[in-house]
């Protein structure tokens, strides 16, 4: 009523609305109820199509499985089934995790094996359900070797095995501790306490390896030492890069290149040249800095180069230089 009969009824003027509020018989009155009546039932119907049409059913993707959230008349099934999505290739969070993702996505793609679903081309409403995982979801991204790490049940072929739960349970197992025993004493009187015999303590040996299981706190400390050694490196790139820029910091605090390549004493003599000839400076260039611009120039006067080895050394075309 609030979006379609109010609208029209404020459009008409004092007097229709006036006549058809009171008619002067009762059956033009009757029909315009039921005409009224009938618009209304036909918004209901218009707005519960479109409430049903709104509902986003999800469903499994793999070939044969018919779980889905919703049944065909889009009324949502309480059967703890849950679905989840493709893992992402997280490539910019260092060589370790890229390697992982990437390695977990292609192996997620080959066990549905559908034709729409690559590695790169991974439709957004895809999902994949809790059925196909031994314990009901899949397994932390880093833990490679679980068998929840991709589903591997009910896959509609057999090109992906199954995984054993046993093997990963043994593997895990003897990464863990081992408690000592405690021995059993007999609770017997022993008269001559000669008799006993001392327990002798063996050393644990010393070049076993530390086969303690790597937890999620080693795996995100791991994460930590990748993404401070790329700081370092994006650091150590950036200097270099303003190295070969030639600008400012070429040749800042370095005499004998200031008088090199522009046979100017000092690097303040140079500043000093360039802030009194930038105002003139009308053609400013995208590429170049007023800086580079002027030290482009005293090379060229100085060293006599061609303009093509100096388009070269500042990475600019010719025309530019």
């Amino acid at each position: 009523f609030r979006y379609y009969i109010a609208p029209w009824w404020k459009g008409l003027g004092n007097r229709t609305r006036h006549h058809l509020a009171r008619p002067p018989c009762w059956k033009p009155r009757c029909l315009f109820l039921q005409s009224a009546a009938r618009s209304v039932s036909v918004l209901q119907l218009h707005l519960i199509g479109y409430v049903n049409y709104s509902i986003m059913v999800t469903s499994c993707c793999v070939s044969g499985c018919k779980s889905a959230s919703h049944d065909r008349k889009k009324n949502k099934l309480e059967h703890g089934i849950t679905f989840h999505r493709f893992p992402a290739w997280r490539h910019n969070q260092g060589e370790l995790v890229s390697d992982i993702t990437k390695s977990r996505r292609l192996a997620w793609v080959a066990a549905v094996r559908r034709p729409n679903i690559t590695f790169h081309s991974i439709p957004v409403s895809m999902r994949v359900c809790c059925l196909h995982f031994h314990s009901g979801k899949p397994a932390y991204e880093m833990y490679t070797s679980h068998p929840d790490w991709a589903p591997s049940l009910h896959l509609g072929h057999t090109e992906v095995k199954p995984t054993n739960t046993a093997q990963y349970e043994r593997r895990e197992s003897r990464k863990r501790p081992k408690t000592e025993s405690k021995p059993v004493v007999d609770e017997t009187v022993i008269d001559d306490p000669g008799d006993l015999i001392p327990p002798v303590e063996t050393p644990p040996p010393e070049d076993e390896p530390d086969q303690r299981p790597m937890t999620e706190c080693d795996f995100c400390q791991l994460r930590r030492d990748e993404i401070n050694r790329l700081l370092e490196e994006n650091r150590a790139l950036k200097c270099e890069l303003s190295r070969r820029k030639l600008d400012e910091h070429f040749l800042k605090d370095d005499h004998v290149k200031v008088k090199y390549y522009t046979g100017l004493p000092h690097f303040e003599v140079l500043m000093g040249l360039l802030a009194r000839v930038e105002p003139y400076m009308t053609q400013r260039s995208k590429i170049l800095s007023p800086f580079q611009m002027l030290f482009l120039t005293l090379v060229r006067l100085r060293l006599n180069l061609p303009m093509q080895h100096i388009a070269h050394i500042f990475s600019v075309e010719r025309t530019t230089a």
